[in-house]
């Protein structure tokens, strides 16, 4: 019944490329920086600092996400017709493609993150009369924001080392 609004693959192909290439284990550092940072971060914020989020901020993260999740979603489709494009049987072009696989998998992500954000920050601004529950959102919202902030960084490093490398293609190769 669930089936199609079911994100649960989009979540775990995003954990998948958290891996250490050369051992191709999930890294340590990777799950320390995209999960315990935000929740580390988001835990101070709402504790620690007691920011809550006002009604300005409520709307320019509304905004700047909403903005983010429509070009996330133009570079969803590049990723797409370039993958669709790719040939190539020898191990460059194989490499190539699982790091295309794994952008489209941190794009997917990071559109996930910020629809879920973007719905819980307008619950937030329906309902801000709960101080529990504005707790909750607050720092959920803080976890969600950080963490896509976090995976756009991570994004836009693969994105330019996959341009670079078009612009820059390695000596040895023949042409």
């Amino acid at each position: 019944m669930f089936s199609k609004v079911n994100i649960w693959q989009i979540v775990t192909d995003h954990i998948q490329t958290l891996r250490n290439f050369a051992n191709n284990r999930i890294s340590v550092e990777d799950i320390l920086l995209f999960l315990v940072t935000p929740a580390a971060a988001s835990l101070l914020l709402t504790f620690l600092l007691r920011f809550t989020l006002d009604l300005d901020a409520i709307n320019a993260l509304i905004t700047s996400l909403s903005v983010f999740s429509a070009l996330l979603f133009n570079l969803l489709l590049l990723i797409y017709d370039i993958l669709r494009k790719e040939g190539g049987a020898h191990a460059q072009a194989t490499l190539r493609r699982k790091f295309l696989g794994q952008i489209y998998a941190n794009i997917s992500f990071c559109i996930l993150v910020a629809v879920l954000s973007i719905a819980l920050l307008l619950l937030l601004f329906i309902e801000a009369n709960w101080p529990y529950l504005t707790l909750a959102l607050n720092l959920v919202i803080y976890f969600l924001v950080i963490n896509f902030i976090l995976t756009l960084f991570m994004i836009l490093k693969r994105v330019h080392i996959l341009l670079a490398s078009e612009i820059n293609p390695p000596k040895n190769s023949v042409q």
